[in-house]
Parts: C-alpha cells; sequence; structure tokens
C-alpha cells in the first residue's frame, strides 16, 4: 500500500527525505492533488503552495482539491494525493458524500502515493 502518514507534513526535513525516498522522484517531477478539506475553511491556498513551491514542487504540477466539484479530479495523471490534516471526521463525511473516496482507493491502486498529515 502506498500511503505515508505522519503528523507533521513537510515542516520536517526527516519526513520530507522519506518522501523522497519512497517515491523516487524529484519533487519537481511529482505531479500532487492536495485535499485540504479538513482544514476547510482555515486553508491559505495561496500561502500553502508557495510553501510547495518552496519544497521544489513546480507550480503547475499543484492540483488544489475543491469537494463542490469532486468529479473533477478523477482520471487525473497524478504521483501524490497529499491529504492535510484536520478535521479527520470532515474529511471523512465530505469523501463519502462526493464520492471521491472510491477515486482515492482506484489512485492507490494505480501506484499513486497518498501522504497525510
Amino acid at each position: 500500500m502506498n500511503i505515508i502518514l505522519t503528523s507533521s507534513g513537510f515542516e520536517y526535513e526527516e519526513v520530507i527525505n522519506k518522501v523522497k525516498s519512497k517515491i523516487q522522484k524529484e519533487f519537481y517531477d511529482l505531479k500532487m492533488l492536495v485535499i485540504p478539506t479538513a482544514r476547510k475553511n482555515e486553508y491559505n491556498e495561496e500561502k500553502y503552495i508557495l510553501d510547495y513551491v518552496n519544497l521544489g514542487f513546480k507550480k503547475n504540477n499543484i492540483i488544489m482539491f475543491n469537494d463542490e466539484t469532486a468529479d473533477k479530479y478523477k482520471n487525473l495523471d497524478i504521483d501524490i494525493i497529499y491529504v492535510c490534516g484536520g478535521n479527520t471526521f470532515l474529511l471523512q463525511k465530505t469523501l463519502l458524500e462526493s464520492g471521491f473516496d472510491s477515486e482515492i482507493k482506484r489512485y492507490i491502486k494505480d501506484r499513486c502515493y497518498i501522504f497525510r498529515s
């Protein structure tokens, strides 16, 4: 299974190195779907995108998930799904209601990495 769980996200070098060793690609080459749903209404998208770019991700390779249009994120060519920390119950409820939970399972089956902070 391709799931990496952490309580610190990309805050520590050790976590960054662990992610890089598992994925074996440079961040610049990764296509990442970010699911900030668990932090709804407290997530500053511009700030976080800048943080990801500063880590080495290419801005055009960062896709921000919006649970109101979940179907738009099916069948993407992505390497990693980054699920932000926050209210786990809200995240679960939203993903189940939108039906995107089954899409996440398909991404895992297709060798996409899921990264949960």
